[in-house]
């Protein structure tokens, strides 16, 4: 069955099917060695692709969840030399990419994948994927700063209002929130505005993912249940 060539190209590199269209008008894709036209169709089972004199071939698509401890950043190399995720995520897993970040100092659910596509959809703001944070603070917590937190902080230098929704106080120095969308460090800055310093920020949610009974440092595959909701975002 013919598919077109930006999502073969897509499928097989994890890249948006925009930046495989980029590969084609760049001169750097060969279909059974002649260069293709933008939006060409071609079969699978038939034609060969190649990018810059490699063989395209479509990828097992992997989706995990990762419990990322505090202390390592969220990406596959540091010129400054700290930690990354890379550091200690299982071998079989060390070509999946991270959908969305976590500060260093953070924990929690993240979760990685080689589906270019749905990581996509799932990082852009428009899609308003529910995350849920555990959060420490250095003090105790009142009515008034709840209030503020769901009212919204003003954040600079975006001057915009960063809003978050109160789930659950835990207790006098704890409280549960969740954000439908983010700004770059937007709890921590949040706190800082308000006359807090967040001691301890964990991820324990993501689109409906859990942790489970993941450790610091451990992973899983997505189950069959959580991949089909997936595929329908």
């Amino acid at each position: 069955m013919d598919v077109r060539l930006n999502k073969y190209i897509a499928d097989c590199t994890g890249i948006s099917r925009r930046n495989a269209d980029a590969l084609i008008q760049e001169g750097k894709i060969r279909v059974n060695g002649k260069l293709p036209q933008v939006g060409q169709a071609v079969n699978p089972e038939k034609d060969k692709v190649f990018l810059e004199g490699k063989r395209l071939l479509p990828q097992r698509k992997q989706y995990i969840v990762f419990y990322k401890p505090a202390g390592y950043i969220t990406t596959r190399s540091d010129p400054e030399g700290r930690k990354t995720i890379y550091d200690i995520l299982p071998n079989k897993y060390q070509d999946l990419d991270p959908v969305g970040r976590l500060d260093r100092e953070s924990s929690g659910l993240l979760m990685l994948t080689n589906d270019g596509m749905l990581a996509q959809r799932l990082s852009h703001p428009r899609y308003e994927h529910v995350k849920i944070y555990r959060v420490m603070v250095d003090k105790s917590l009142t009515m008034e700063i709840l209030k503020q937190l769901e009212e919204g902080v003003l954040l600079q230098p975006e001057n915009k209002l960063a809003k978050a929704k109160v789930k659950e106080v835990r207790d006098l120095k704890t409280v549960i929130l969740e954000l439908a969308t983010g700004m770059n460090r937007q709890i921590r800055r949040s706190f800082e505005a308000l006359g807090y310093q967040v001691k301890g920020l964990k991820r324990i949610g993501f689109a409906g993912l859990t942790l489970g009974s993941l450790k610091p440092g451990q992973a899983r595959p997505l189950k069959p249940y959580e991949l089909k909701r997936f595929m329908k975002r």
